[in-house]
Order: C-alpha cells, then structure tokens, then sequence
C-alpha cells in the first residue's frame, strides 16, 4: 500500500491529474462567488418584476377575498400549489398541510414577497387581502436521489482522466529507455519520434545528442589510433638504433621504457580493434586445454607457485587464445602487484559452466573505494593520478580486459572491500 502510494505521489500522471482537479474546483468557485455577488442583486430588477406581474395575475383569478373553490380550480389548471391561511384555517390545495411557522423569508432577494419552506423545498410569493394570506408555490426544488450514481461516474471520468494523461505521457517509457542504453555507450539506438509535439521534439534532440557524443567519441579514438600508428615507426627505429650503441645501464633503462611504449601502443589498438562492431570476427578461437592455459600463465607469473592458489576445472575451451591469455595475465599481474603475501596468496578459479568460462581472481590488497570501482575500466583511468608507472601502470589494462571479455560475449565485474582485498569476475561465452 505504502508503495502505491509513494507511486502515485511521484507519477506525473497522478500530479497532472490532481492540478487539473484543483484548478477545475477553483474555476467552479470563482463562478458560484461571481454568481453569488453578481445575480443576487440583479434578482430586484430583473426577476422580481416579472414575478410579481404573474403573482398579480394569479392574484386576479383567486377573486378578492380569495376563495377555496377558485384556489382548487387554479391549482387544477396550473402545477401550482396554493396555500390560504384564514378564519377557517390552513388550506393546501394539494391535500397537504403546511404551518405557516415553516414559511420564512430567504435572505435574498430582499424586500421581496418570496417565501421558502425548508420542508417541501418550494418557493412561495406571499399576498395578505384582509384577514387571508394567500401563498403561491411557483417552483419545487427536485428530489435529491442518492449520491452512489454520481459518485460512480466522477470515478470513471476521473479514471478516463487519468488513462489519457497516461497515455498522452506514453513517449516518456521510450526517452528513458533510450537514456540507459546511451549510458552504456550503445550511440547507434534510435529513440522513436513518432509524435509532433514537444515530448516528440525531445525524442529529437535527444537523439541529435547521441549522435554528437558520438561523432565526439569517435574523432577522439581516430585521434588516439592515428597517434599510436604514427608513434610505431619512430618507435621501432628507436629500438633498432638503441642496440647499435654500446649497451649500459642506461640504455637499458631506455628499452624497458621502449618496451612499456611498445606495449601500451599494442594496448590502444587491440582495445579500440575490439571495440569495433565487427568485434566477434576478429576473434580467432580454437579449441585448448583451460588447465594447460592457466598453468601456463602462472608459471610465467609466479614461477615458485607460491603467490598465486591455482583452483581450475580442466575444460576445453573454444575461445581466442591470445586473448584470453592476454586477460589473465594483466588481472594476475595486477592482482600481484597489490596483493600483501602475508596475508595469503592471490586466488584463481576457473571453471566452464552453462556454456561460459568463469574466471574469478581474487587479492588481499588494500582494496579500492565504491566511488572507483565503476570507473576502473575507463581507458587511462587511475585511482591515484600520482601514482608512478612501475605501480599503477597506464590505466589500459582493465579496460583491455573488459572489451576482451565483452568481444567474447560476456564481461568483466569488479567487487572490492577496503581493507580486505578486490576480486575481479570475468565471464566468457565458449560458443
């Protein structure tokens, strides 16, 4: 119920309605007070005139005095009922007898010969001849029925209402639907502008955002791959001129940094050549052993066996190789550059199940705060900027990792705890 009506307060719909409720209310006061000040005092001199002509006339046809025999004839020729107060008593002309006492007159119209009676809810024109008040029923107010009916059919317009405000907002569901899939960085979904109003021209322009972003996004990647490719040729030359000179310490700290250019180089094109649309055909998947892939990772990575607690089910795999073992080793070198060996090991399990291969790689880091996990796979993204690059490397290599694992049909997840350590999950589709 509580959530019903946290719905219903927070739905435009219900809101719309409500205004349009209270402003109707309004209208409809504003009317009765303006009727109420404005028609009051036009009753004297409009109205009553023509009242009291007709009370005149009547008059003439009850005779003076008035009598009971012509009193019953006229109220049998008009749907009037005609009351005399007399000598002889009250007389109704319809049978049923009214006190004088209930007979008062409304505060408006004033100096008028206008009577009511609450209890028969008539109006009555009063005339006094001698010693006989005559009174003179002109209208009858109708009967008040009971309020189910009206109830029932303020709730149905009130429901009608509220479907076509429901239906008039209908394009919101797919502006909205588009916003989440233009937060995930899928820039080719179309919003539909089936409508011609505003919520149509929104539809619009939203969707002239995402082409911009895009069009931003990937002058951005053309600019970094023109830029890596141009970087290559000087590069190579660099490495091929550094070993004809004479090899030292310090040419040897100048191939480590060419290596770490040459790398992070292979990182940009490889991510930006799998992030491509086409990414599933430039995989080149075979058939290997699982175990023997991650045996062969470790050994290289942690040659004594004594830093990485290898947990694998032997499976055949029908994936990219390279890539794959690309992906683990960025997470294992990662995972041992931050892990605390005092503690314990860093984990690897791996298994195929349901068609995928699940890899989980876990650390007992630091641990990495929530306001970072969600941006740890961004290109160059570092948690620490001031962090050098024998430690924190260049911020590619998460991201490599996700579009590897995301090319292969499934992705990356990263849960971590301050304190206590961070595993990352990947999921791969082995079809």
């Amino acid at each position: 119920m509580r959530s019903l009506i946290a719905r219903i307060r927070h739905s435009l719909a219900a809101r719309l309605l409500l205004i349009s409720i209270a402003s109707l209310f309004a209208v409809l006061l504003v009317i009765s007070v303006f009727f109420a000040t404005g028609w009051g005092h036009k009753f004297d001199e409009v109205l009553l005139p023509h009242l009291q002509r007709y009370h005149a006339y009547l008059l003439q046809e009850l005779g003076n005095p008035p009598t009971r025999e012509k009193a019953a004839a006229l109220a049998s020729q008009l749907p009037l009922q005609i009351l005399l107060f007399d000598e002889q008593g009250s007389w109704s002309s319809d049978g049923q007898a009214v006190a004088r006492e209930t007979l008062e007159k409304p505060r408006r119209p004033r100096n008028s010969e206008l009577y009511r009676d609450d209890h028969s809810e008539r109006f009555y024109l009063h005339h006094r001849s001698g010693d006989t008040e005559v009174f003179i029923g002109i209208s009858k107010f109708p009967e008040r029925g009971h309020g189910g009916p009206l109830l029932l059919l303020i709730a149905l317009i009130l429901a009608v209402s509220y479907w076509l405000i429901k239906r008039l907002f209908q394009p919101l569901k797919p502006i909205r639907a588009g916003v989440a899939e233009f937060s995930e960085g899928n820039f080719s979904h179309r919003i539909p502008e089936a409508r011609k109003d505003e919520l149509g021209e929104l539809a619009g322009q939203v969707n002239h955002m995402a082409d911009a972003i895009d069009a931003m996004l990937k002058a951005k990647r053309d600019l970094l791959l023109a830029i890596s490719h141009e970087l290559r040729s000087p590069l190579t030359r660099s490495k091929v001129a550094l070993e004809l000179i004479e090899q030292n310490d310090i040419t040897d700290g100048i191939r480590r940094d060419l290596n770490d250019m040459e790398q992070l180089l292979s990182e940009i094109l490889e991510s930006e050549r799998l992030k491509n649309a086409h990414a599933h055909s430039v995989l080149q998947r075979s058939e290997f052993s699982l175990e023997e892939l991650l045996r062969d990772v470790t050994g290289k990575l942690d040659p004594d066996g004594k830093r990485i607690r290898l947990d694998a089910e032997d499976c055949i795999c029908l994936l990219d190789r390279p890539r794959i073992k690309l992906l683990l080793h960025n997470l294992l070198g990662n995972a041992l550059r931050h892990n605390r060996d005092e503690i314990g090991p860093v984990g690897l399990h791996a298994r195929c199940h349901d068609g995928q291969l699940v890899i989980d790689i876990s650390d007992h880091g630091e641990g990495i705060a929530t306001e970072h996990l969600l941006h740890l796979t961004e290109p160059f993204y570092r948690v620490d900027p001031s962090r050098q690059r024998k430690t924190g490397g260049y911020g590619l290599g998460l991201h490599l990792c996700q579009v590897i694992a995301e090319a292969h049909g499934g992705g990356l997840r990263i849960e971590s705890v301050l304190g206590k350590g961070t595993t990352v999950h990947v999921r791969c589709s082995l079809g």
